[in-house]
This record gives C-alpha cells, sequence and structure tokens, in this order.
C-alpha cells in the first residue's frame, strides 16, 4: 500500500505543523465558547487513505499557503450535542432538518475561521471556502489514494455519561 504520509511531505514541516496546532487549537476555542467538553483521544490519531464514518459531514476548502481541505464527522450524538448548543435547544437534531444541517456547516465556518486567524498569527495566509455538509445514515467521504488524511478524533462527554464522537479531518489534495 502507498504511504498516506507522503501526500503531507510535499508541505514543508512548519506549515503542516502550523495547520494541525490551529486546527485543533480553532476546535478547542470554539467548543469551549459552547460550553462542550471535549477530549483529544491521541492514540487514535492516524494518517489514512480511508476516513471514519458519521450521519453528518461537513467539509470546507482551504487555499493559500497550504491548499487541501478540512471536514468535521459526527457520530449521532456529537451532531445532537452540537445542534442542541448552537441553536440553544430551540432546533431539534434531524438530519432531515435543513436549519440542523446548516448548523453544523456553521460550526465547522467558526472553526475554520479560527484557525485562519491563529494562522495568520504564524505568518501564514489562508482562506476557507463555504462550508458543504452531508449527512446518511453511515456516510463518509469518497476513499482516493491521492487523498491522505490526517484525522483527530475527538470525544465529546457530558455531566449523564452520554458521549459523543467527532472526528477533525485535513484533507490533502494538492496541498
Amino acid at each position: 500500500m502507498v504511504d498516506p504520509g507522503r501526500e503531507f511531505r510535499k508541505l514543508p514541516i512548519e506549515t503542516l505543523t502550523a495547520l494541525v496546532q490551529s486546527f485543533q487549537r480553532g476546535f478547542y476555542r470554539f467548543n469551549e465558547s459552547m460550553g462542550i467538553d471535549v477530549h483529544f483521544r491521541r492514540r487514535e490519531t492516524s494518517l489514512s487513505y480511508s476516513i471514519p464514518y458519521g450521519v453528518i459531514i461537513a467539509m470546507i476548502g482551504v487555499v493559500g499557503d497550504c491548499r487541501g481541505g478540512l471536514s468535521v464527522i459526527l457520530d449521532q450524538a456529537g451532531f445532537s450535542r452540537y445542534v442542541g448548543a448552537l441553536t440553544g435547544g430551540i432546533i431539534r437534531p434531524d438530519v432531515e432538518d435543513a436549519i440542523a444541517l446548516s448548523s453544523i456547516g456553521e460550526m465547522l465556518n467558526m472553526v475554520a475561521g479560527r484557525m485562519a486567524l491563529e494562522m495568520s498569527k504564524e505568518g501564514f495566509s489562508v482562506d476557507i471556502t463555504p462550508p458543504q455538509t452531508f449527512c446518511g445514515e453511515r456516510i463518509r467521504q469518497v476513499e482516493s489514494e491521492r487523498t491522505a488524511h490526517i484525522i483527530l478524533p475527538y470525544l465529546l462527554s457530558e455531566a449523564d455519561g452520554g458521549d459523543g464522537v467527532a472526528h477533525l479531518v485535513i484533507n490533502s489534495p494538492n496541498l
């Protein structure tokens, strides 16, 4: 099998480090502002051509000093948790509800915007595209041996024991 790391080695290590760390900082700051407790599952971090399944996938493009894409993949519990937090509990977390779906796209937009600000502090220039959101019972992005992914898994914890899962994904095409 081809090494997925080769796609990311096209970037200078400083740029790749800034991208990963800025994406994570943006995600943490977003969750902190929403009152959501997230835990990075470092041991489950992976570099792969395959990505996890979810019920919601939001994707956004990145252009500038690095090119590629960012995604967030949520399971049903993660989707419910974020829709509730983003809408103040007014909107039900239903994958058939366009407003509930768009709230997840807006979530990724806020995270990516924070990431772009963090990268600019490091001297990098990046712009982001508008988000796209997809849903299904068990979906994932199309796999390709030309697109490698850095997968950063998170557990969303609730006091009542209900946990959700979020995967942040950095996609490599055209890096």
